[in-house]
């Protein structure tokens, strides 16, 4: 009798998720006072994985966010680390919102700030979720 041929698949733990990353060049001068620009995320829904996302800096992580939750289509996720208005909301199409700040992984730096130079955002998200930063280039003058 003949080995039968065996096959083994390995499906994708999350196949709705999917990675999207974003070049971003910061060329605020801070003279050593504070490290990187403050800024705002904004993920539109829908996205049925928890959203995370890392900032990269010359093969170093120097950034790390993620929320416990999931966003509807009619939902948008918007996360603040401006020092004068910190917050985490989800917000609905109707504009209310609710605090999500609890629903944030501790184990992760949150309300990460874009370092000065080049670096890499990397978001990870549903296929069909949309994501925005805003940060300000900033000059400290002395």
């Amino acid at each position: 009798m003949a080995n039968q041929s065996c096959y083994y698949v390995y499906k994708e733990s999350n196949i709705n998720s999917t990675e999207k990353a974003m070049r971003l060049i910061n060329n605020s001068e801070y003279f050593g006072v504070q490290d990187g620009s403050p800024s705002i995320i904004t993920i539109n829904g829908p996205c049925s994985v928890q959203p995370s996302w890392t900032i990269f800096q010359n093969g170093n992580v120097v950034g790390t966010d993620k929320f416990l939750l999931t966003i509807a289509s009619t939902q948008k996720l918007i996360v603040s680390s401006h020092p004068e208005s910190q917050y985490s909301r989800l917000y609905n199409q109707d504009g209310t919102y609710v605090d999500v700040s609890q629903l944030q992984d501790f184990s992760k730096t949150n309300f990460v700030r874009i370092p000065v130079g080049e670096s890499v955002a990397l978001f990870y998200l549903d296929k069909t979720a949309d994501v925005n930063i805003t940060f300000k280039e900033e000059r400290l003058l002395v």
